[in-house]
């Protein structure tokens, strides 16, 4: 089951939906965070829209968390030219890191991130161009 939040045509209000195909189905009630957290796996009996008639969202919008699992597959271990890890990699992503299948990821300046970081206690030699983080002024702060 493929679970999507999504906007209507027509519509200004975000609903819950089941895709199947070239189709998104509505649930009648609730948000996608319900039924995960329910466990309700009954299949959607709603309206029905084309998948190109609808706007869709994050599946889940404001998560409060996001786990990711790291070289879970063969083609992305390749890519980076790594080994099969003996355990899975977890590691988290800030609920903001979410964003809709047609949004973009927003990117803060050079400048805004240079003055947070001195603002924050954190040298020159703190900033590197590359994500996860990195401890500023005793405190951690993701890097932009």
């Amino acid at each position: 089951m493929k679970l999507a939040t999504f906007i209507a045509p027509g519509e200004t209000a975000a609903q819950a939906g089941e895709v199947r195909g070239d189709e998104i189905v509505a649930f009648t009630t609730g948000t996608i965070l319900d039924r995960l957290q329910s466990g309700d796996r009954t299949p959607a009996d709603g309206q029905s829209f084309a998948l190109t008639d609808v706007q869709l969202l994050e599946p889940v919008p404001r998560p409060p968390a996001i786990f990711c699992i790291g070289r879970n597959y063969a083609a992305h271990i390749a890519e980076l030219g790594s080994e099969k890890p003996e355990k899975p990699l977890v590691f988290l992503k800030l609920p903001l890191s979410s964003v809709p299948p047609s949004d973009s990821t927003r990117y803060a300046s050079a400048e805004a991130v240079a003055t947070a970081r001195a603002a924050n206690g954190c040298t020159a030699g703190c900033f590197q161009p590359r994500p996860p983080t990195i401890p500023c002024g005793g405190q951690w702060s993701s890097r932009l």
